[in-house]
């Protein structure tokens, strides 16, 4: 990714901040984000969402249960 000035970098890092700290999943934290509080969640059924950040460079997968 090319850097374009200061005000770019700083909102790089913050899309970059958010994703470590509140989506990517950690081996240490039991495949949990360090935010995360508490026992995993159980698994449920839906379907998958995928969220993208700078421009596809950073992925997040998440689980959307359907309505009934």
């Amino acid at each position: 990714m090319l850097i374009l000035n200061q005000r770019h970098l700083e909102a790089v890092l913050r899309q970059y901040c958010m994703h470590y700290n509140d989506e990517r999943p950690h081996r240490s934290r039991n495949l949990r984000p360090p935010s995360c509080r508490g026992d995993p969640a159980a698994p449920i059924a839906g379907r998958v969402v995928r969220t993208i950040r700078l421009g596809g460079l950073l992925g997040n997968y998440k689980v959307v249960p359907e309505a009934a």
